[in-house]
C-alpha cells in the first residue's frame, strides 16, 4: 500500500513538472511535505518580491515521494530543493550514492509536533503512546503471543478512555508525517514488548481493517473528516492544528499537550525536526537558489520572532540556527 501511494504521487509530480519545465536551470523547483508547503510558499512570495528571479514552484507530493524524486530524478524530473518532514536516513544516503548524488546538503529549518486532534464537540482524549500502539498496530500482544488487533473501541484498551469506536484518519504512505508517527509510536512501543522478539523496535505495521484510514489529500480533507465526525481522531501537524484550533482540539500524549513550549523543549513525545535539502551541484546551476535558501534560513524567517512562526513553525534554538547557517556557508562554498 505504501509503495502504491508513492508511485501515484511520483507519476502526478512528474507529469506536472515535465509539462511546465522548459529549462531546468531557469526556475527553482521544490517538492515535498504538505507540512512544509505553507512555509516554503511564504518564503517564495518574499523571494519574488525582493528579486527579479522567477517565482519558485512548489509541488506538495509528500516527503517520501519528494525524497525519491530528489535522489532519482533525471535532469527534467529531479527537484532542486526537497522539503522533508523527517530526516534523510543513512540507507537513503547510501542509495543516493548509488544514484550518483553525492552532494546532498541537509539543513534543519525548524520543529514540529504531530498532533492527535478531534472535533471540538467530541470526547476529550488523554492518550499514551502505548494506547495509540494498541489501537493502531496490526498485531498486538495477547495471551503471550502476537494476534491480529481485536480492539474495536478505545475503552477496550484502557477502561477510562471513551467508549468510542477506534477511528483514526491519517496521512498516506507518501507522507513523512506518517513515517515519523509510525516510527515514534508503533516502532518505539514494540521495543518495550518482548512478544515482538527480533521485530522489537522495528515493527511498523498499521491496521488495515478500517481503524486507520489514510487520506490522500490529507490536510483539508482530513480536517473535514474530523470536523464532521465527532467520533474520529486525525493525525495532523502542529502548524495545521494552530490554523484550525477553533474547530478541533488536541489529545494529550503521555501527559503532555502539543504546545509551543513542549515541542520546543522536546517534552512532547511526538515531536520532529523539519528539513530542507539541496544538491550542492545545483547551487550555481539554478538561478536564485542560493538566495532562496539563505532567505529561508534567515532570522527574519525562522528566528524566534520570524515570520514563519506565525504559520506554525517552531524555531530551533539560536545556537542551532547559527550552527546550521555556518554549516550551510561552509558546505555551499565548495560548489
Amino acid at each position: 500500500m505504501r509503495c502504491s501511494w508513492i508511485v501515484s504521487a511520483l507519476m502526478y509530480a512528474v507529469a506536472c513538472m515535465t509539462a511546465i519545465r522548459a529549462d531546468a536551470h531557469e526556475q527553482i523547483y521544490i517538492g515535498g511535505s504538505h507540512t512544509l508547503e505553507p512555509f516554503a510558499q511564504y518564503v517564495s512570495q518574499e523571494f519574488s518580491k525582493g528579486t527579479t528571479y522567477p517565482s519558485p514552484v512548489y509541488k506538495s507530493i509528500g516527503s517520501e515521494a519528494a525524497l525519491d524524486m530528489f535522489i532519482k530524478g533525471d535532469e527534467v524530473t529531479r527537484i532542486d530543493i526537497a522539503m522533508l518532514s523527517r530526516q534523510i536516513e543513512f540507507p537513503e544516503f547510501s542509495q543516493a550514492k548509488v544514484e550518483e548524488v553525492n552532494d546532498i546538503i541537509q539543513m534543519p529549518v525548524g520543529l514540529d509536533g504531530i498532533v492527535l486532534a478531534g472535533a471540538r464537540e467530541g470526547a476529550k482524549f488523554r492518550l499514551t503512546r502505548k494506547d495509540l500502539f494498541l489501537a493502531l498496530a496490526a498485531e498486538v500482544p495477547l495471551r503471550g503471543k502476537l494476534e491480529k488487533n481485536p480492539y474495536k473501541t478505545w475503552n477496550q484498551i484502557r477502561p477510562d478512555l471513551p467508549k468510542q469506536k477506534i477511528l483514526v484518519y491519517g496521512p498516506p504512505g507518501s507522507s513523512g508525517t506518517r513515517h515519523v508517527f509510525v516510527e515514534k509510536v508503533i516502532g518505539e512501543q514494540s521495543r518495550t514488548m518482548p512478544e515482538y522478539l527480533d521485530y522489537a523496535g522495528k515493527y511498523l505495521k498499521l491496521r488495515r481493517d478500517g481503524a486507520y484510514v489514510a487520506i490522500v489529500d490529507h490536510d483539508e480533507a482530513l480536517l473535514d473528516e474530523v470536523r464532521n465526525n465527532k467520533d474520529a481522531i486525525g493525525i495532523i501537524s502542529y502548524g495545521l492544528y494552530m490554523q484550525n484550533r477553533d474547530a478541533v482540539r488536541y489529545a494529550t500524549i503521555d501527559g503532555f499537550a502539543p504546545t509551543y513550549d513542549n515541542i520546543e523543549s522536546g517534552k512532547y513525545p511526538i515531536s520532529r525536526t523539519l528539513f530542507m535539502c539541496v544538491h550542492g551541484s545545483n547551487i550555481e546551476k539554478v538561478k536564485g537558489i542560493r538566495t532562496y535558501i539563505e532567505l529561508f534560513l534567515s532570522e527574519e524567517m525562522i528566528g524566534d520572532n520570524g515570520q514563519l512562526c506565525d504559520l506554525g513553525l517552531i524555531p530551533l534554538s539560536s545556537a542551532e540556527r547559527l550552527r546550521n547557517r555556518i554549516d550551510w556557508l561552509k558546505r555551499s562554498s565548495q560548489f
